[in-house]
């Protein structure tokens, strides 16, 4: 077994970890333990960051910012959760802000359950694919090579980036995908409620439609929805048919498998 990085810094702050759970139990939120775990390190005399930017990239393309909750000495990673039980999510969220920020080591922080859960990985996808996960195509006919090719990109996409990030990242690094590959789409910007002939509201979003007939739409659902569940369905029902589409695509990226869902217009 191999010897574990920085043992008196990670001992410091197990310490730190365990005195603020101790004296706040599982009952608030991520960031008020944020802030007292800020309080409990600098008590230790250590130096650390919270919320420090660092630059997302795609194929050394620029496609968003990424901010870890504490970065303590440059050298270790500190995502905090507050939730009954971690997931294999939550495990491969940090691997990919491993992976971004380069440091060696991260410390997943769950306050929420009846013990505080600490959890420690090595970074080892510097360099690397943040997922190694299969590529399965859907059963049911869709709009054949077109729906195949973006099921690629996508997949590429997740495996390469990881989950964890915010919804722009995943469209930015869908929008050079699509650029390269050379398949024509325009950006959608915002849907408009109309009724009677009236205009009642507009409502921003960020969706594709690619060679005019097929509606791509990228997202990364929060860490309590796992999958694209029946309301985003119900939604992708309703953007397809408002942008005259014939087949809908959504691809939820905060996954650890390529969770997507087709909608043909009309049923389906």
């Amino acid at each position: 077994m191999p010897p574990l990085l920085y043992p008196d810094l990670t001992g410091a702050i197990r310490h730190a970890v365990y005195d603020v759970h101790n004296k706040l139990g599982p009952l608030w939120s991520e960031e008020t333990y944020e802030t007292a775990l800020a309080m409990a390190l600098e008590k230790r005399g250590l130096q650390f960051a919270r919320q420090q930017e660092f630059e997302v990239c795609y194929r050394d393309h620029r496609v968003g910012l990424y901010r870890p909750d504490v970065d303590v000495e440059q050298k270790v990673l500190l995502e905090l959760k507050a939730v009954p039980e971690l997931f294999p999510l939550h495990e491969a969220q940090l691997i990919s802000y491993l992976k971004v920020t380069g440091r060696p080591l991260g410390l997943l922080l769950n306050f929420g359950a009846a013990r505080a859960d600490i959890r420690t990985y090595p970074n080892k996808v510097s360099g690397k694919n943040a997922l190694n996960v299969p590529l399965e195509f859907p059963e049911f006919p869709t709009l054949g090579d077109l729906s195949h090719q973006l099921l690629r990109m996508a997949h590429g996409i997740l495996t390469e980036l990881g989950p964890g990030f915010f919804h722009q990242v995943y469209r930015r690094a869908f929008w050079y995908e699509l650029t390269w590959a050379e398949v024509p789409f325009r950006v959608l910007k915002s849907i408009q409620a109309e009724y009677q002939g009236e205009v009642l509201e507009t409502r921003e979003m960020r969706a594709f439609l690619v060679d005019g007939q097929l509606l791509l739409w990228p997202v990364a659902l929060r860490d309590e929805v796992f999958a694209v569940d029946d309301l985003t369905r119900a939604k992708l029902r309703h953007f397809t048919e408002y942008f005259g589409a014939k087949l809908g695509l959504v691809v939820n990226f905060n996954n650890v498998r390529l969770d997507y869902r087709f909608w043909r217009n009309g049923g389906g």
